[in-house]
């Protein structure tokens, strides 16, 4: 492999790396499509310029926090927030001050928001909440979740287990159903890191950027027009980081993406005829037509 190829599979999994609760091994070699041993690898190569990487007690791997600091106050917009945010989740970090600052970041977010009758948290605001949640083992309560199966809007209390890696989905424990579910971030207005500890210690499945779970990653490339594009942005938080420049005027954005399911995947492409082609995965193309079949008989 190329030293550029390593250098941006070591950006990678520092950026993953940073997300608590953290990754299995297993889970980390999928996601960036690597071998097992090579992620013990990288992870020796990241101890040796300077990251502090720990363990909890489920062998997942994560960044050590740096000493937390109470000499600096800061005020932001949300905006500035938001942004900073995106900002640290690619920033190298040697020191670990990442998590602490965006700690901080998700305070300011916070005061008075609540008192706001109409406010509308943004999925950025909600994202550094529940960093903080996941990472203190806290449940949370989704303020207004509009949910689909019940057609029910409602506040949901729930143990926050683990976000989609774009951010827009979240496995959670609902103690009320007793059941592991998927939140999308988008259809709650906002949410409250309560003082209650949570409770749930069992397995959870991980989950895609279509919000569907599975045990097996598959890699899909595809090229879009910017209709698709601009579907994907809208309805996927965080979507952008799988995007780029195609070379093709037809299809000008190539998005390579690891998905858990056919079916969210396929649900997107078939909303969108004419507005994609596959670059790999022949097996999704199978799917596609198959349901695409079913639908016009």
């Amino acid at each position: 492999m190329a030293r550029a190829d390593i250098q941006a599979k070591l950006d990678r999994l520092v950026m993953l790396l940073a997300r608590r609760p953290g990754y299995l091994r297993a889970h980390l070699a999928s996601l960036l499509d690597v071998a097992d041993r090579t992620v013990y690898r990288y992870l020796e190569q990241l101890e040796e310029l300077g990251y502090a990487i720990d363990q909890d007690s489920e062998n997942r791997y994560f960044l050590a926090s740096g000493e937390a600091s109470n000499r600096v106050k800061m005020e932001f917009d949300v905006e500035e927030v938001a942004f900073l945010w995106d900002l640290l989740q690619g920033a190298q970090d040697p020191d670990g001050i990442a998590p602490d600052l965006r700690k901080r970041f998700a305070h300011s977010l916070r005061p008075r928001a609540r008192e706001q009758p109409s406010y509308q948290a943004t999925i950025p605001q909600m994202i550094c909440v529940l960093r903080e949640a996941i990472q203190e083992r806290r449940r949370i309560c989704l303020h207004d979740y509009r949910s689909g199966n019940s057609n029910s809007l409602k506040d949901r209390l729930i143990d926050p287990l683990h976000l989609s890696e774009a951010g827009g989905f979240l496995q959670a424990f609902e103690p009320d159903s007793n059941s592991v579910k998927t939140f999308k971030l988008a259809r709650a207005r906002d949410l409250l890191l309560t003082e209650q500890p949570a409770t749930y210690h069992g397995d959870f499945p991980m989950v895609d950027l279509f919000g569907w779970t599975g045990k097996t990653w598959k890699i899909v490339e595809l090229r879009l027009k910017y209709g698709a594009v601009n579907h994907m942005k809208e309805e996927y938080y965080g979507a952008d980081q799988f995007l780029q420049a195609s070379g093709k005027e037809d299809f000008p954005v190539l998005a390579r993406l690891q998905v858990l399911q056919w079916a969210g995947i396929g649900r997107f492409l078939l909303s969108l005829p004419g507005e994609w082609e596959l670059v790999s995965t022949p097996e999704l193309s199978e799917w596609v037509k198959e349901q695409a079949r079913r639908h016009l008989q």
